[in-house]
């Protein structure tokens, strides 16, 4: 369930649309950053640096420097582990981070030294058996997403936990307006603006979400399920309304044999970017209906 970070190093000739879409892209190698790390997910400030969460710590790249060996640095926890999930707080200069067994903070000074504070051991119930997939900030506190609870940390520094429904899980978290909405799979969706509280029955089939993007109209969102399709829907007032499939079957087939893990926007929005586990990255026109004649091009 960790996020994909995808890098589009190269294209190559598999893509038949206008060259303004490319990224422009830097590819950098272990000659670069000194070692052969595997990155599982990113965060950047407004000052040209940008923190990875790789399987030992966090990676930071500090821009273009003119001194070699000075663009790259590291920051490792006091027990190591892989860093699943990253926020950072320009407010209070906190990198939160998720690894496979703890979360909490690494406190950033102005001379890129950080301590790293444990939240994980905290809880009264620790153990080393959780792992934090997402972390965001609702309000003024931060949250913490694990399969089996919402660990959510306030500007007063106590940390709340919000267990999953008995029996059931809360496999993905997605920001929406004014809160976080939660898929629980067989146990429904669940609604957190401060609170946890479960959504109003919907036709919505329990199924694994990859993204929920929010469209131009007003409580209009996007929803990418793995196996029962795309749908365009609203939600507001804590339920689901308007609900619209917007794929065919045998778009939905493609993405359950591709494994679907992920679903962007291009920037003018005329393109759909699905990343999945078997078939790489699929770039598709955005339209009313989603077909496999849809699909421009995959990268793999």
């Amino acid at each position: 369930m960790r996020s994909c970070l995808l890098f589009l190093f190269a294209i190559g000739n598999f893509c038949l649309f206008s060259q303004s879409f490319l990224p422009v892209c830097k590819n950098f190698s272990t000659e670069d950053y000194g070692d052969d790390a595997e990155f599982r997910c990113a965060v950047s400030d407004n000052k040209g640096t940008t923190y990875f969460g790789t399987n030992y710590g966090v990676l930071i790249y500090k821009g273009e420097k003119k001194t070699i060996g000075k663009n790259w640095g590291v920051m490792i926890l006091p027990e190591p582990d892989v860093i699943l999930s990253l926020y950072l707080d320009t407010t209070t200069n906190r990198l939160y981070a998720g690894t496979g067994h703890d979360f909490g903070y690494f406190q950033l000074s102005a001379y890129n030294e950080a301590e790293y504070f444990s939240l994980g051991k905290k809880l009264d119930s620790y153990k080393e058996s959780f792992e934090t997939w997402h972390i965001y900030k609702q309000n003024s506190s931060i949250v913490f997403h694990t399969i089996a609870a919402l660990f959510v940390y306030d500007e007063k520094e106590r940390l709340t936990v919000l267990k999953s429904p008995q029996g059931g899980i809360f496999h993905n978290v997605f920001p929406v307006e004014n809160g976080l909405l939660i898929n629980a799979l067989d146990k429904g969706w669940f609604f957190y603006n401060g609170a946890l509280q479960p959504v109003g029955v919907s036709d919505l089939q329990p199924d694994k979400c990859y993204s929920v993007l929010p469209l131009p109209e007003k409580n209009s969102y996007q929803f990418f399920f793995r196996n029962t399709g795309v749908f365009k829907l609203q939600f507001s007032e804590n339920k689901f309304s308007n609900i619209k499939k917007v794929s065919s079957d045998a778009f939905d087939q493609w993405l359950s044999q591709s494994q679907l893990y992920g679903a962007g926007f291009s920037a003018d929005r005329e393109k759909i970017i699905f990343a999945t586990l078997i078939n790489g990255v699929a770039i598709a026109e955005n339209s009313n209906l989603l077909e496999p004649a849809s699909i421009l091009c995959i990268l793999v």
